[in-house]
């Protein structure tokens, strides 16, 4: 290679790195008498910098279809989710009932097993465990928490069951007896107060009658419950 193209290449080079016109006559004259070591020193710094964007294009790359595959893994997770509900949606009440109840239990029944891990599916609605749970942490799995609603449910569909029992004459139809209140109240035990005023209506309370109902009972029964709550004092 020729001096001339030497210089070339060196001016070419250090442009392609930024320097500026300026700063390539200066290290043209200054490397005049060794060209050839300072056009393979430029050269190879030209190399690491294209290796280094390079890379950097790459990780750019991977992270942008991270991203994507991880929006669409979210939005097929959300697409199929609403079609649960929607099922969920068409079903008798008495059949969601039963099938949440099941589920429940078929859960907590399965995440229990040794010979099962917490990543194995149950069925296409999810896996077996909660999200972050290995079979091989905690000795006991964390249970499905839902017996505040069990409770309110239960209570409910002994309501529905007092006004069918009603229409066939088998009970007394109209509003609860104070001694029928008295007997709801107690046994939603555990129920928040504004939950019970709210969810309720046939005891026609608001929240503060709530607390003041179970606290005449609790004296009655010889007890001390939590105003709030139903739920005896130690």
């Amino acid at each position: 290679m020729t001096d001339d193209l030497l210089v070339e290449k060196v001016r070419e080079i250090g442009s392609s790195l930024g320097m500026s016109p300026l700063s390539l006559d200066k290290a043209v004259a200054k490397h005049k008498d060794d060209m050839r070591t300072y056009y393979r020193k430029l050269k190879k710094r030209w190399e690491i910098a294209n290796k280094h964007l390079e890379s950097e294009h790459s990780k750019r790359w991977f992270n942008q279809e991270s991203l994507k595959s991880s929006a669409r893994h979210t939005k097929e997770k959300d697409e199929n989710y609403r079609r649960i509900l929607a099922d969920r949606q068409r079903l008798p009440l008495s059949v969601r009932l039963q099938s949440a109840f099941a589920k429940k239990e078929l859960l907590e029944s399965r995440l229990k097993s040794p010979s099962l891990d917490g990543n194995v599916g149950v069925n296409a609605e999810g896996a077996i465990g909660p999200v972050g749970y290995r079979a091989d942490g905690p000795p006991e799995p964390p249970t499905i928490d839902v017996e505040l609603h069990k409770i309110v449910i239960t209570k409910h569909l002994e309501s529905i069951e007092r006004a069918i029992d009603a229409y066939q004459g088998l009970c007394p139809a109209g509003p609860l007896t104070e001694k029928q209140k008295d007997e709801l109240l107690w046994s939603l035990a555990g129920v928040p107060s504004e939950v019970v005023a709210r969810d309720f209506p046939e005891l026609s309370w608001g929240q503060r009658s709530v607390e003041i109902h179970r606290g005449k009972l609790a004296e009655k029964k010889g007890v001390v419950v939590s105003p709030k709550t139903g739920l005896e004092k130690d």
